[in-house]
């Protein structure tokens, strides 16, 4: 037997608790990241950002930032529309599925965002000034010398100010600052649900405006070669093949393949790192002006200013019931930021994403929904870990518990009442998605039990007696997994070195795919996790791909790789007939091995990869052993399930413990229940950092960011998390052949109403029902009195 072969899927396949293989080197310090890269005779660039919120560029003098020490360019606006310079793609260009368009069949109205602000800089950290020096340090020093002589115009940072009669005109083809009208629903069917209504519950919740926070800094290190007009760009993306394009397409109007990009390790993404940001379009540019290496890192304050940030709504909603608690209808009006520009996929959490995710897991048949989104002068806005379905989730779960104590329900139980039976899917949603798998019912019933939910009351009167509060949240969720339904896999086997090469367009962003997309490639072929190589992120090898988010690199991108495996195994069988002469039907495979069935003849499947690669097969199978996926997903699946948050309130200090958190969740089939419980810990603490602490806070009057480092913005730290109990609802899905619905936003999509809901029973008896998130201890003691 070859060295690697071994009967290995039993113990690194599907369904085991693998280790993760990428752990060793990360928690080594061995990662690599962009930050990391050094080329020869590198450059260091900085950018100086507007200070202003919005002000008109009068003039810009670089004579003395020019003769600095260190000084190679100083490059502006005029310098990039000069050298022709593009635009990063907004909405149009990123070119996902039907976009949202206006009430009246219009399209939206995009706001290109320049690499480099040219008459007007429209938020405070807008590029203005490129930097290029010797060092970071004489190009920051630099970038004190350029004399901008600005004129301050009028500013708005909420938007729905921006959309107020009166409010300053940001853009002159915006009329009143809206670049969306959307409506959704019939309103005079949902108008009649409401008027034969038992009862109806309201209600309008805030969805602050939030950082990424990633750990790791963007950063980009571009390289020009003059001899083959070949750009190397080495950043920090969850879509290498996306920037790539963007870079070639649209930016620099190239041939796609004048650009190699290389995305090694990424220090977390969220969605936050999927698109081409203007810095990285910008190194490449300097690069090719000076014929040098340029580095790009940010810093933190830099960051704060110029990630682009997420979520930012005000939605009222209303929800109809019969006089059993039971769902007629849904009525909602929303209100969202996206910031001065119309970032790639902007529009589409607040509105496709953000309705999918209110049917929930209920048999709602009728909704009406309008939104507005509106421009401000605010860093951009674009996607965040679920995208539209936490904001959702999170108005129906709250209008739910509004309904039931305004009802005399338990919360529970008004839940229950509405799930979609089991006998009922698969289920057409009121948006005209299908649900076809899942089993509701089980999973609240799941949560209710490991929380211990009948226990609560013993545990509220208990903390009373000792002066503390306790509550208990419920939230039940869906979340639609679409993203591109396209992508692309490789699978080749290496004879000559007895190794296995899986290419994948969708690349890690530290959830693991490296150790998940090995064990696709071990329990087809039956190898040693060893001998298993997985390539991402260097467009050079990986042919193309959408890249790692809205769910869907193990739905997506690990489908395409079985199905790259499966065929690699039907072509091995045609070799392995002509080596044991015997026909290919009569060829079988399991662990490793090609034989003829009900016999002992066989060989290795690198004894098979070697004979094709020295010429001993017929030619028509080629001169290796592999195969590529050009791989469609059969439209969205539905992971769900359901979520349980217990605190305790100091009536004191108005702190908020989280006593007990239980997750239940349904994602498919699981390929490693490890990766798959670390996916739902991280995406509940996101949740608990948006509900209790974290928030991006602008000055109105001055349009400064009051929040712009980590002593203001609050981070969730390990202390403000509980032992999390997760466990699994699993229900494969029918829409791919593993069985994946997918693990990486159900967390935070469960998280949101969970939290706020167990912190509003908590103080539900000084007679609030509802605190806006962050729930902080100021919020807390002003709710029950205390300030």
């Amino acid at each position: 037997m070859d060295q690697g072969i071994a009967s290995a899927s039993a113990r690194f396949g599907i369904g085991q608790a693998v280790r993760r293989r990428e752990d060793d080197r990360l928690l080594r310090g061995k990662g690599h990241f962009a930050g990391d890269v050094t080329l020869p005779n590198q450059l260091y660039a900085y950018l100086l950002r507007s200070p202003h919120p919005h002000a008109r560029v009068i003039s810009i003098n670089i004579a003395r930032a020019a003769a600095a020490p260190g000084v190679h360019a100083i490059l502006t606006g005029d310098d990039a529309a000069a050298d022709g310079l593009g635009c990063p793609p907004g909405l149009s260009g990123a070119a996902p599925p039907a976009y949202p368009k206006n009430r009246d069949g219009s399209e939206f109205i995009e706001v290109p965002y320049l690499p480099l602000a040219r008459a007007r800089a429209m938020y405070v950290g807008h590029e203005v000034a490129l930097i290029i020096a010797d060092s970071l340090q004489q190009a920051r020093d630099a970038a004190e010398l350029i004399a901008i002589e600005w004129e301050i115009l009028p500013h708005v940072t909420e938007a729905a100010d921006a959309l107020a009669p009166g409010a300053p005109a940001l853009q002159e083809h915006v009329p009143g600052n809206r670049v969306l009208d959307w409506s959704f629903g019939d309103s005079a069917a949902v108008q009649a649900a409401f008027d034969a209504a038992a009862h109806v519950a309201r209600l309008t919740v805030e969805q602050t405006r939030i950082t990424q926070g990633f750990m790791e800094p963007r950063a980009a290190v571009a390289d020009y070669d003059d001899a083959t007009g070949r750009w190397t760009l080495h950043t920090c993306t969850q879509a290498a093949n996306r920037a790539k394009e963007y870079l070639a397409d649209h930016v620099f109007k190239v041939d796609r393949e004048r650009f190699r990009v290389l995305s090694a390790d990424v220090g977390g993404g969220f969605g936050g790192k999927i698109h081409l940001y203007n810095e990285y379009a910008l190194v490449c540019w300097a690069a090719r002006r000076l014929g040098r290496p340029v580095k790009w890192v940010s810093d933190r304050t830099e960051g704060f200013l110029s990630d682009w940030m997420t979520r930012d709504q005000r939605c009222s909603g209303e929800l109809a019931l019969d006089s059993e608690g039971r769902i007629l209808a849904l009525r909602i009006r929303q209100i969202a930021n996206t910031g001065a520009f119309v970032t790639p996929l902007a529009i589409i959490p607040p509105t496709w994403n953000f309705l999918r995710s209110t049917q929930v897991l209920y048999r709602t048949q009728l909704c009406h929904a309008e939104v507005q989104v509106a421009i401000t002068n605010t860093c951009p806005v674009n996607i965040y870990r679920g995208a539209g379905r936490p904001e959702g989730t999170y108005i129906v779960e709250r209008l739910l518990d509004q309904a039931a104590a305004e009802m005399g329900m338990d919360r529970a139980e008004i839940r229950r009442r509405n799930l979609i039976p089991d006998d009922a899917l698969p289920f057409k949603t009121f948006i005209g998605l299908n649900y076809d798998s899942g089993r509701f019912a089980d999973g609240q019933a799941m949560a209710l039990r490991l929380a211990d939910w009948d226990g609560f009351a013993a545990r509220r009167a208990a903390d009373a007696k000792a002066g503390r509060l306790r509550g208990i949240g419920i939230s039940n969720y869906v979340e639609v997994a679409g993203g591109m339904p396209r992508e692309f896999a490789e699978m080749r086997i290496k004879g000559s070195t007895n190794r296995v090469e899986v290419m994948a367009g969708s690349g890690p962003m530290g959830q693991g795919c490296e150790t998940a997309y090995a064990q696709l490639a071990v329990a087809l072929l039956g190898v040693e996790p060893g001998c298993v190589d997985v390539i991402m992120g260097d467009t050079d090898r990986v042919k193309w791909g959408d890249g790692s988010y809205a769910t869907r690199s193990m739905r997506v991108a690990g489908t395409a790789i079985h199905l790259a495996g499966t065929k690699v195994i039907e072509i091995g069988k045609q070799a392995a007939a002509h080596l044991l002469e015997a026909a290919a039907t009569d060829i079988a495979f399991e662990e490793g091995r090609f034989f003829i069935g009900g016999t002992d003849r066989g060989i290795s499947l690198f004894e098979v990869a070697r004979a094709i690669e020295t010429g001993k097969l017929p030619t028509e199978l080629g001169n290796a052993l592999g195969a590529e996926i050009d791989h469609v997903a059969d439209g969205p699946s539905f992971p769900n399930g359901c979520h349980v948050c217990e605190v305790s309130i100091c009536t004191e200090t108005g702190v908020v413990r989280i006593e007990n958190y239980v997750a239940v969740d349904d994602v498919g089939r699981v390929i490693n229940p490890m990766i798959v419980h670390g996916q739902i810990h991280g995406g509940i603490a996101q949740g608990i950092g948006q509900t209790l602490l974290e928030q991006i806070v602008h000055d109105a009057a001055t349009g400064q960011i009051l929040t712009a480092s980590f002593m203001d913005y609050t981070m969730p730290r390990a202390d403000d998390l509980p032992n999390l109990v997760t466990a699994m609802n699993e229900v494969p899905s029918p829409k791919n052949p593993l069985g994946v619905k997918g693990a990486g936003e159900g967390g935070i999509t469960g998280a949101l109403a969970a939290v706020v809901g167990a912190v509003s029973d908590a103080v539900s008896v000084h007679g609030v029902r509802h605190i806006d998130m962050p729930v902080t201890p100021e919020k807390v003691l002003r709710a029950i009195g205390k300030l």
